[in-house]
């Protein structure tokens, strides 16, 4: 949910393990979570992103992909 309101929002959210501990503690008692720790976190972990060059990409690959299944010019092995 969080990558997705990032996304929305303009940003990426690349998280790694650290997010399930924090995730985990939020959910089992919120008084136990380091808010400053928390914040800084989400901060080194997300990075602002160009939302329409994204979108575009995505929609080029999706046409891409589709033009292949079309065709049977499928590049990849498992089709």
């Amino acid at each position: 949910m969080t990558v997705v309101f990032y996304f929305l929002n303009g940003y990426r959210f690349e998280y790694d393990d650290e997010i399930r501990t924090i995730l985990k503690e939020f959910g089992t008692d919120e008084a136990a979570v380091d808010e400053e720790n928390t914040t800084e976190y989400l901060r080194s972990h997300t990075a602002e992103l160009d939302l329409a060059g994204e979108i575009e990409e995505w929609r080029d690959e999706l046409v891409r992909h589709g033009l292949d299944q079309l065709t049977g010019d499928s590049s990849d092995p498992n089709d």
